[in-house]
């Protein structure tokens, strides 16, 4: 029995289970949720077992990522100060404890345990399963014409943006991994046609063309050059079949005719409104999880709006900015500067094909959060901010690792 409960199995479950966010309950009066049960279980157990190495462990962590450690310090004290500065604290800091805090902490646990290249695979392959069930769920959903009211697919999440954003990490690891020929190709090829099905019922288009543009952008590198042109053929062909199906739906055509109410105005009227909130607070923010309220609040200066819940601004800088002030909002431009630069200038040298094909996909999988944060806030959820943190991690240990 022991040898099934280690650090290693609870960080796989944990990431495997991080639609478990949306159980909800409350110990001692707290509300929580069972992923952050998990998260919590895997700290602590980690804590117990490395009791007497607690200080050598962090002070090594540290030393090895200082930029990492200075732009995530940061990160926090901004989202600390603008929430003491703003009215809904316990609130704010509810949200810096699970969407910050844990997750990051989560981070520095997978970066200790990391010892080879292979525990990266399997827990870049934990991400991939878990899309591929949330998938598969999902299509028990289409199945039964549980759909939204405009007729997109949003499964067990509040929103089909949701979905997608969930789902986009795991196409892109399942990809990579055909693309190494790892093992289970065929299992991992019809769970990416499934995931790719259920991307197309959510009807997401800033998720679609990040997906795009990543495989296309980060993939033909890993293949042979007689292949590249199947390759984009492939891509291209898949993004042109979405379109084209697409082509009938009232949100796609809303968007061609420029409707007065189609979700591209909406998102304009939203960043207009964001933008006049950042010009009065700019320096310190309005704290994490105001932003629905001061959306309101800005209506006055508006003509009606289009949409009136609007949890986050419906763009990744502005929600930071916005969020953690213009000290949070450094520390992230910082994270994903040190983040990109040391990960391409390390490219150039990698002679590996494996090691430099795994810091490739962290590439796409950044710079598909990114163009998807033009459109949307692809962070601020649990599962998201999960998600993210253990990407940076996984690349900050073959950064500053030596592995097996």
């Amino acid at each position: 029995m022991t040898k099934f409960i280690n650090i290693q199995n609870l960080i796989y479950l944990t990431i495997f289970s991080s639609p478990t966010y949306l159980i909800k309950f409350s110990i001692f009066k707290i509300p929580t949720n069972l992923l952050e049960v998990l998260i919590l279980i895997t700290i602590a157990y980690w804590f117990w077992k490395n009791i007497l190495l607690l200080y050598p462990k962090i002070y090594n962590l540290f030393e090895k990522n200082k930029i990492l450690t200075f732009s995530i310090f940061t990160i926090i004290l901004g989202l600390i100060i603008s929430s003491f500065l703003n009215n809904n604290l316990l609130k704010e800091l509810s949200i810096i404890k699970s969407w910050f805090i844990l997750p990051i902490l989560f981070g520095l646990v997978t970066y200790d345990q990391i010892k080879s290249t292979q525990e990266i695979q399997k827990i870049l392959n934990t991400i991939f399963y878990s899309s591929a069930f949330i998938s598969i769920v999902s299509l028990f959903y289409l199945s039964l014409s549980k759909l939204t009211y405009d007729g997109r697919l949003s499964s067990i999440y509040l929103s089909p943006n949701h979905l997608a954003m969930i789902l986009a990490p795991g196409l892109l690891i399942g990809t990579w991994s055909i693309l190494n020929k790892n093992k289970f190709l065929l299992l991992k090829s019809i769970l990416i046609l499934d995931i790719i099905l259920v991307l197309f019922f959510t009807h997401s288009y800033a998720t679609w063309v990040a997906l795009a543009i990543s495989l296309l952008c980060i993939t033909p590198f890993l293949i042979s050059p007689k292949k590249k042109a199947f390759f984009f053929i492939i891509i291209t062909s898949i993004f042109l079949i979405f379109l084209f199906f697409e082509n009938e739906s009232d949100k796609f055509k809303s968007i061609l005719n420029l409707e007065e109410r189609s979700s591209l105005n909406s998102r304009l009227i939203i960043w207009q409104s964001s933008r006049k909130i950042l010009s009065e607070n700019w320096l310190w923010g309005i704290g994490p999880g105001n932003f629905q309220e001061k959306y309101l609040e800005y209506q006055k200066y508006f003509p009606p709006y289009l949409e009136w819940a609007v949890p986050q601004p419906h763009n990744l800088f502005l929600a930071f900015w916005l969020q953690s002030g213009l000290l949070g909002f450094l520390g992230f431009i910082l994270l994903l500067f040190y983040f990109c630069l040391k990960t391409i200038k390390t490219l150039f040298y990698l002679k590996d094909f494996y090691q430099k094909s795994l810091y490739l996909l962290f590439i796409s999988l950044i710079l598909e959060v990114l163009l998807v944060g033009l459109l949307d806030t692809p962070y601020w959820k649990n599962d998201l901010a999960l998600i993210f943190w253990s990407i940076i991690f996984l690349n900050a240990t073959l950064l500053n690792k030596e592995l097996n």
